[in-house]
C-alpha cells in the first residue's frame, strides 16, 4: 500500500518542479514547514483613515519587499450587497516602501465596506497567499472592514414671519427669516383654504420679502388660509413650513378708483386719451374757423360808388301815388262854378 503512494507523491513533486522552472506558476507565500500559520505577505494593509471634511478614506499600504512587488491594487466592496464600489488602477511600487490610496463613499448608503489589497510580482503575475485551511490559494493578500456612516449635512431651515395682503397689486407679501448658515436660491409652495388647494407656486427664484400672486377668489370674500413653502439651494431642500392667516378684503373700489388704478398701472392709456382729446379739440377749432370764414364771405355787400358826376342823368322821380278816396277834404276851397 505504501508502494502505491510513492509514485503518486513523486509525480506531484515533479509536476510542481516543472511549473516552477517554467515560470508559469504564480508566486505563493506559503507557511514555513515547521509553522502552522501563513508567512507574512510582502505587502501590508494598515487601518484606513477617514477625513470628515472631504468625506474620504486614505488607505496606507506598507511594502515589506519593494524589490519583489511591481504594483498593488485596492478594491472596495459593499459587504451587504456584494458589489464592488471602487477599484483602483494598478499602483506602481517603484521601490517605495510606503504607498497610499484615497477613495470616497459619497452617495453610498451606510453600512460595512471591505477594503481588499492585491499585489503583483515583477512579471506582472498576481501574488497569492496560501490558504491554511486548504481549498486553493487566496488572491486577496489583506483586507480590512470599515463602517461607513454618511455625514449628516446641516438642514436648510427658515421661518415664515408674516403674510400681508397688497390688494392694490393683488399680491401676498411674505416675509421670511433665514439663518445665516443658509443661502437658499429658490422656493416653491402652495396656498390652501380648509384643505382645498387654491394656487400652487412652482419653483422660482427667491426674494425677501416674497411677492406671491393673489388668487382672485381670496380678494372678494374673507377667509382663513394656509401657506406652505419650501426653500432650496444647490443641493438641499428644506422641510415644509406653514403659516396660517386670515384675510378681510375691503369693499370693491369705485369706478373712478378702478380707472385711476388702470391709468397708474398702464400709463399708455392716459397718453392715448390725451392724444384723442387734443385731436378732437383741434379738429373742432379748425372746422369752426372754416364755417366763420364761409359765413363772412356770403354776407359781404358789393361796393357803392359815392363819386359826384353832374353830367350823369338822374333817375326820374317816381310820381306820387294817387289818393285812395275821391272825397275832398272840407278845408279845400272849391273853384268857381262855370257860368251858364
Amino acid at each position: 500500500m505504501s508502494a502505491s503512494r510513492v509514485p503518486t507523491f513523486t509525480r506531484i513533486l515533479l509536476l510542481l518542479g516543472l511549473l516552477l522552472l517554467s515560470g508559469r506558476a504564480s508566486r505563493v507565500w506559503a507557511a514555513p514547514p515547521c509553522q502552522g500559520e501563513s508567512a507574512q505577505p510582502p505587502v501590508v494593509l494598515e487601518a484606513p483613515v477617514y477625513n470628515p471634511n472631504t468625506n474620504q478614506y486614505s488607505v496606507p499600504i506598507r511594502v515589506l519587499q519593494p524589490d519583489q512587488v511591481s504594483s498593488v491594487e485596492i478594491i472596495v466592496q459593499n459587504m451587504e450587497e456584494g458589489t464592488i464600489i471602487n477599484s483602483s488602477p494598478p499602483i506602481a511600487v517603484l521601490g517605495r516602501a510606503n504607498l497610499s490610496y484615497a477613495f470616497s463613499l459619497e452617495g453610498q448608503p451606510s453600512g460595512e465596506y471591505r477594503i481588499t489589497l492585491r499585489a503583483f510580482d515583477l512579471q506582472g503575475q498576481p501574488i497569492y497567499r496560501q490558504n491554511q485551511f486548504g481549498g486553493g490559494n487566496i488572491l486577496d493578500l489583506a483586507s480590512v472592514t470599515v463602517k461607513y456612516q454618511p455625514p449628516q449635512e446641516e438642514k436648510l431651515t427658515f421661518r415664515i414671519v408674516s403674510v400681508r395682503p397688497d390688494y392694490e397689486n393683488n399680491q401676498l407679501l411674505v416675509r421670511l427669516d433665514i439663518p445665516g448658515n443658509g443661502h437658499p436660491t429658490h422656493y416653491k409652495g402652495l396656498l390652501s383654504a380648509e384643505g382645498t388647494e387654491l394656487k400652487a407656486f412652482p419653483l422660482a427664484p427667491l426674494e425677501n420679502p416674497l411677492r406671491l400672486p393673489m388668487p382672485p377668489e381670496i380678494t372678494r370674500t374673507p377667509g382663513h388660509y394656509t401657506l406652505t413653502l419650501y426653500l432650496q439651494d444647490d443641493h438641499r431642500t428644506s422641510d415644509p413650513q406653514t403659516y396660517e392667516f386670515e384675510l378681510n378684503p375691503p369693499p370693491p373700489p369705485s369706478f373712478f378708483h378702478r380707472v385711476g388704478i388702470a391709468l397708474k398701472t398702464h400709463p399708455g392709456i392716459l397718453v392715448s386719451i390725451l392724444v384723442i382729446v387734443l385731436t378732437l379739440v383741434l379738429s373742432m377749432v379748425i372746422r369752426n374757423r372754416r364755417e366763420q370764414q364761409a359765413r363772412a364771405i356770403s354776407l359781404r355787400r358789393p361796393p357803392v360808388d359815392h363819386t359826384y358826376n353832374p353830367a350823369a342823368p338822374r333817375a326820374p322821380t317816381p310820381p306820387a301815388p294817387a289818393p285812395s278816396s275821391p272825397r275832398q277834404s272840407p278845408s279845400t276851397p272849391r273853384g268857381p262854378r262855370p257860368s251858364s
